[in-house]
């Protein structure tokens, strides 16, 4: 009985141990050409590019990122599981006595706002005024009598 006993204890000692040492560390990371831009995390102020965090959950995230003198970027990401990391298999994964890292990286190259010369502007919209003056073209209103 004694050894049956210390063999069940044995046992369940070891099981917990790799247990408790096992784990996936999930991170992903934003870079951007330029670096040093403003990133928005799921609409929070996350920091500065290029930016690493951690998750725990998979799926889709929502980014904004902003630099002065470059078009904002507005984005879903797809923070897809590795294979090792769909069920059932994760079960196995997350037991290993040792750590296992899922590192993701997403890599923008941010385009420069290009300096529009004002004549163009006006001109352009002086025709998207003709053209949109031809399609709806002004009601007659009757003279006041």
């Amino acid at each position: 009985m004694k050894f049956k006993f210390s063999a069940i204890f044995a046992i369940t000692a070891i099981i917990s141990a790799l247990a408790i040492t096992g784990c996936v560390e999930r991170k992903v990371t934003i870079r951007t050409e330029p670096s040093g831009a403003t990133l928005l995390l799921d609409s929070a102020p996350a920091g500065q590019t290029p930016y690493t965090f951690p998750f725990i959950h998979y799926g889709v995230r929502e980014i904004i990122i902003k630099k002065d003198g470059y078009v904002t970027v507005k984005e879903d990401i797809d923070v897809s599981p590795p294979l090792y990391q769909r069920f059932p298999i994760d079960l196995f994964f997350e037991a290993l006595p040792f750590t296992i890292t899922d590192q993701q990286e997403f890599v923008y190259n941010l385009t420069p706002v290009s300096e529009i010369d004002e004549k163009e502007l006006l001109e352009r919209a002086k025709v998207l005024r003709s053209e949109l003056e031809l399609t709806n073209p002004k009601p007659e209103v009757p003279p006041k009598q």
